[in-house]
């Protein structure tokens, strides 16, 4: 008679692998820094980094729309202090003698992701630990996690993080047992604060949060249980709060913190101007389906758009044996194959919705990185619960799930040299220009020979140019390397004044 698996061999968490997640992660970032050589520098980053290098507080900083959001304002200031965050992160590398233009928390955010990851589908779906790691190296082998990680904004990232918490503090509330009322609270106060950071980190958030409490209500609507009702009123809350951070109390801190009128524009979309262009239409009519396609390709083993589709078929199969939950005629329309279709639609509206603000985004670079960044954290998700209802589906065959993750894992990693191509030599070459440059003249050795003194580096910053002059500029008209410049020269002159002098030779 076979014995019972305890939790380690359905991949319970200890200590033990979650030191070896970590030697996994800082392999990556080793790889990852590696394969990007000296990064990138979008024409934003002249003006953000700049801003948040000022002798100011940094809460006056986050809320300045002038230098965060282009005067304009979107209530995710938590995205703003991440890149807070990796500005004072470059910042003291240059002035410990190392420049770089690389994220710190672009990876900090994606170790703790892995973790999260790990917790949910080796404590909360019981998958087997090499199923389980597969799905952290889908994570980190993404083109977004695994070239994406030079300075810009950290606030997608950061709602890849966001949501893979929430993912992990739901998953962990449904599971409490019933005795535990004491842990069933404090979890609930979890899922409330996760679903709040949502928005906090990037716009996209505030949709996730509305389909959040889509989903919490539709299983408190067919299970009739406490659980999901308590986990409704908690993402319910956490909306509510939300909603009048960004209409309220967020603009009313940007006046009084940044002392500049909230321009609220930006959170409307050009819906009059959009119709009356044919070209536009097309672009999101076509683009939006593609990006969405991309969005879960690129982070599933690139597969080719035949196998793709044959395989969103077979998930649509597979959902259709999954029984639901009671018998009255209602409950039907909440089965799983309509939540699958209900999911693929809204990833599709959400792309719509980014190219109608902007048909620029309909590009090479937009549809492997950046934007795609939060739903990799959905998709991953949805693919764990896949692999979890496999393994109920198919218990003598779950072995399989172990081979086809990793199919899909070295899918992502040999589909890398393409998405590394594009970012290399497509519209990014310029940017990756500047940051080569910028990281060559910011060497010890250097930075005090660009014909810039760093007495007049502060002076000249004032009349350098800030954002969209694409490519390299001249040191002397440079904001990255001006700010840096005086910072560096005030550390130089610091220390100088600490190095006690020779004494003076009597005459």
């Amino acid at each position: 008679m076979e014995e019972p698996k305890s939790v380690n061999d359905h991949g319970g968490a200890g200590w033990q692998w979650t030191f070896w997640i970590v030697m996994l992660w800082a392999g990556f970032v080793g790889a990852s820094i590696t394969a990007c050589g000296a990064g990138f520098l979008r024409p934003e980053a002249f003006t953000f980094l700049p801003h948040y290098l000022q002798d100011r507080p940094w809460y006056e900083l986050i809320y300045d729309t002038g230098g965060t959001d282009m005067a304009t304002y979107q209530a995710r200031e938590l995205g703003h202090l991440l890149t807070y965050l990796d500005s004072r992160f470059i910042l003291e590398s240059v002035l410990a003698g190392y420049p770089h233009f690389f994220s710190v928390t672009h990876y900090l955010l994606l170790l703790g992701g892995g973790l999260l990851l790990w917790q949910i589908g080796a404590q909360s779906l019981r998958l087997p630990r090499l199923v389980t790691l597969g799905l952290v190296l889908l994570l980190w082998t993404s083109p977004t996690a695994f070239l994406f990680s030079s300075y810009y904004r950290g606030g997608k990232i950061g709602l890849c993080f966001g949501t893979l918490l929430l993912a992990a503090v739901w998953f962990s509330f449904q599971q409490t047992p019933a005795v535990a009322r004491r842990r069933e609270r404090q979890l609930l106060v979890w899922l409330g604060l996760a679903a709040l950071l949502l928005p906090m980190f990037d716009k996209q958030g505030l949709v996730f949060l509305f389909v959040g409490a889509a989903f919490c209500g539709q299983r408190a609507l067919v299970t009739q249980q406490w659980k999901d009702r308590a986990a409704l009123l908690a993402i319910g809350a956490a909306l509510f709060v939300a909603l009048a951070y960004n209409w309220i109390i967020g603009p009313l801190l940007t006046q009084r913190l940044g002392h500049a009128e909230p321009d609220l524009t930006y959170q409307s979309l050009p819906i009059f101007s959009f119709l009356r262009d044919p070209r536009h239409i097309a672009v999101v009519f076509f683009g939006a389906p593609l990006m969405a396609v991309n969005s879960l390709q690129f982070v599933a083993g690139n597969l080719t758009m035949g196998v793709f589709l044959a395989a969103l078929g077979a998930i649509y199969w597979l959902l259709t044996e999954v029984r639901t939950t009671g018998i009255e005629p209602w409950r039907s329309f909440f089965r799983p194959t309509r939540l699958y279709l209900a999911l693929l639609c809204l990833v599709v509206a959400l792309f719509a919705v980014l190219l109608i603000r902007s048909p620029l985004m309909f590009t090479n670079e937009h549809r492997r990185f950046f934007y795609s960044a939060p739903l990799a954290a959905v998709w991953i998700v949805a693919l764990a619960v896949l692999a979890s209802l496999c393994q109920q589906r198919w218990p003598a065959r779950r072995d399989w799930l172990s081979v086809g993750m990793a199919v899909l894992v070295i899918g992502n990693v040999f589909a890398l040299l393409e998405h590394r191509f594009v970012l290399r030599e497509g519209s990014y070459a310029a940017y990756r220009q500047s940051a080569r440059r910028l990281t060559y003249a910011l060497a010890p050795s250097r930075i005090l020979r660009q014909g810039v003194d760093p007495a007049e580096a502060s002076a000249r910053l004032a009349a350098a140019p800030h954002a969209f002059e694409v490519g390299p500029r001249a040191t002397d008209r440079d904001p990255i390397f001006l700010v840096l410049l005086a910072r560096y020269g005030e550390r130089v002159k610091t220390d100088l004044s600490r190095t006690p002098q020779p004494a003076a030779t009597a005459r």
